[in-house]
C-alpha cells in the first residue's frame, strides 16, 4: 500500500506473481480499477499525485509493481536498475513451464533487471485475478479443462522450487542478522 513500502536492507530472493486481471492489487496503472457508472471513463482511475501508483478495487492507493521490484533490484545489485532504463528482459525458467497448465493461463517468467549479483528478481505473470494461478474462475476455455491436479499443484510445485533455491544458509550475514533482530525484540 501507498506509504507502507520500504525497502529490503539485505539482498533478498522475489518472485512476484500479478494476474492480469488483478485490480484488487494490481501491478501496474494499466490494471488497476476501472470505474463503472455514467461518469467513467473506461480507463483505470488515477491516483492523486501519483502518477506511477495503482488504485485498487476497494479504494485503496498501491505503489506500483516496477517501483518495489526495482528497489530489491538495486539492494541485489541486479544488471539494469537505472530508473526506467530499456532492459534486455531474461525468461526465468520454472518446473511448470511448457505443460498444458502453463499454457491455459499464457503462463510467463522474466528477469527484467538483468543478472543480479546476490539473488534474483523474478516477475511472473498469468492470465488471472487476484488469487493464486489457476484458482478461481476459468477466465478462458482452456483453463477449464484443466484436471484437479493441475489445478492444485500448479502454484505449488513453482513455489516449492524457488523457496528450495533461495533459502537462508548457516553462519551467513542474513542467518545473523535474523537472530540479533529477534534478540533485540525479545529484549524490548
Amino acid at each position: 500500500m501507498l506509504g507502507f513500502w520500504q525497502p529490503p536492507k539485505l539482498p533478498i530472493p522475489i518472485m512476484d506473481i500479478h494476474g492480469h486481471k488483478d485490480d484488487t492489487i494490481p501491478a501496474n496503472y494499466s490494471n488497476g480499477f476501472v470505474a463503472k457508472g455514467p461518469h467513467s471513463t473506461g480507463k483505470p482511475m488515477k491516483v492523486p499525485g501519483c502518477p506511477e501508483c495503482t488504485f485498487s478495487n476497494d479504494g485503496f492507493f498501491y505503489i506500483g509493481n516496477y517501483n518495489i521490484t526495482r528497489d530489491i533490484a538495486v539492494q541485489n545489485q541486479c544488471a539494469c536498475t537505472s530508473w526506467q532504463e530499456k532492459c534486455d528482459v531474461k525468461p526465468w525458467h520454472t518446473v511448470r513451464d511448457n505443460t498444458k497448465s502453463a499454457e491455459a493461463i499464457s503462463w510467463s517468467c522474466f528477469q527484467s533487471f538483468g543478472d543480479c549479483a546476490h539473488s534474483p528478481v523474478v516477475r511472473c505473470t498469468w492470465i488471472g485475478n487476484h488469487q493464486m494461478p489457476i484458482r478461481g474462475k476459468a477466465l478462458n476455455n482452456k483453463w477449464k479443462n484443466l484436471t484437479a491436479q493441475e489445478e492444485h499443484h500448479f502454484f505449488a510445485d513453482i513455489a516449492w522450487d524457488f523457496f528450495q533455491k533461495f533459502h537462508i544458509e548457516p553462519g551467513s550475514e542474513k542467518e545473523r542478522l535474523m537472530f540479533e533482530r529477534r534478540s533485540l525484540q525479545t529484549v524490548q
